[in-house]
């Protein structure tokens, strides 16, 4: 068992909390993501804390199969409105695009899986953790005036009609298998509860007295999730 440290990244749209949540740092930059892997030079699944202070650019990731971004949304907290963007009813270059963005409403616990081609953007007031396939590669569509480049040719090329699928997580003392894909496993965890795991994963407290901690735990390492914790436990989706 490792404790993990998280790297910390400014992002534009980014707020304050992540600096209390996880380093206990004051500074004055707008920290936006943590990121956390296993320590692999080629991890094959990468988690983020995302702290989204002011919405982000509307984007897609790749979609090929072997060069594909697919991400998972734990809600940590929801947006102000409880609403995030999963789709735009109009073309991917259209003037007036903020015009045609689709929603979904979240609540706090929730898990919204965003295949890769969809295109979707967290709002403000979002804290999530992120589970996603290790491919550093966005496409932006709009950036609501923020001046960064915009990638509407490789976001076409990436498109496609794949759904948003929301998991509502009923809270109950133990387990819970949420995602099972080829390219990444999830579960909840609801404490008071004592397990260890088949394989090599990593498992986030998201509430309680651990709560912003990451441990890499390796297959059959015993974990204790005490009564007023909650925590996601993550791996690949290999056998």
């Amino acid at each position: 068992m490792k404790h993990l440290c998280p790297k910390l990244i400014a992002r534009p749209w980014g707020g304050h909390r992540l600096y209390s949540m996880l380093s206990r740092e004051l500074d004055v930059e707008k920290i936006g993501e943590a990121w956390i892997h296993d320590g692999m030079s080629k991890p094959k699944i990468i988690l983020k804390w995302i702290d989204a202070h002011d919405v982000l650019s509307i984007q897609n990731h790749p979609s090929k199969i072997g060069f594909s971004k697919n991400e998972v949304w734990y809600f940590i907290k929801p947006p102000k409105d409880n609403k995030v963007i999963v789709g735009l009813n109009c073309s991917l270059d259209a003037d007036d695009i903020e015009n045609h963005i689709e929603t979904i409403s979240v609540n706090r616990g929730d898990v919204l899986e965003i295949p890769a081609g969809c295109p979707h953007a967290l709002t403000s007031g979002s804290l999530v953790l992120e589970l996603q396939e290790p491919l550093d590669c966005t496409y932006r569509i709009y950036d609501w005036g923020r001046g960064r480049e915009i990638n509407i040719e490789k976001a076409v090329e990436s498109l496609t009609n794949a759904k948003t699928v929301l998991h509502r997580i009923e809270k109950q003392v133990g387990r819970v298998s949420v995602i099972y894909r080829p390219e990444f496993m999830m579960d909840v965890i609801f404490g008071p509860a004592e397990l260890s795991f088949e394989k090599k994963g990593i498992i986030s407290f998201t509430s309680g007295n651990k709560f912003a901690k990451s441990l890499l735990l390796e297959k059959k390492d015993k974990i204790s999730i005490l009564s007023n914790e909650t925590a996601v436990w993550t791996s690949d989706g290999s056998d």
